[in-house]
């Protein structure tokens, strides 16, 4: 008869610990409202992203950004080296015309490590052309860096 308030005390204590335990899961995979943004610019920006192209990215006045398929925590419109990025939805690409617009196909954001997979759609000479790039991030603590191209 005595082992049976020890039983629940024992699936109690069980049970706690679990909650624990989905709690701090839960908060190391929050993120900072800055780090979508500061892997964003990094990505956007990055050399290898614009190389196969002949467009000079401090030529650009704006680039649109697809909001379509990964979550992202972004304002509506910001700036990456004075350029106006606007982020758009998918019912509006007939907005798009010939500039520039990025689609964000993995962001992926755990712990110290990112992985960004970007695609590019852009205009040269006329013809519609489409690039792509994988970066990998690593935080130091105070800021995201590149570690692949």
């Amino acid at each position: 008869m005595n082992d049976q308030p020890i039983n629940l005390r024992v699936l109690l204590l069980l049970v706690i610990a679990f909650g624990i335990s989905l709690y701090a899961r839960a908060q190391n995979n929050v993120r900072n409202p800055n780090t979508d943004s500061e892997i964003l610019s990094k990505a956007i920006t990055d050399s290898t992203l614009w190389e196969n192209t002949s467009i000079p990215l401090e030529s650009l006045s704006e680039i649109y950004l697809l909001d379509h398929g990964v979550t992202l925590d972004v304002p509506e419109q910001f700036t990456i080296q004075g350029i106006l990025i606007k982020v758009i939805q998918k019912n509006q690409l007939s907005l798009v015309g010939d500039t520039p617009l990025v689609q964000v196909h993995t962001f992926n954001v755990e712990n110290e490590a990112a992985l960004v997979r970007l695609y590019l759609r852009y205009v040269e000479n006329g013809v519609e052309k489409n690039t792509n790039t994988e970066l990998w991030f690593n935080n130091d603590g105070a800021n995201w860096n590149l570690i692949t191209k």
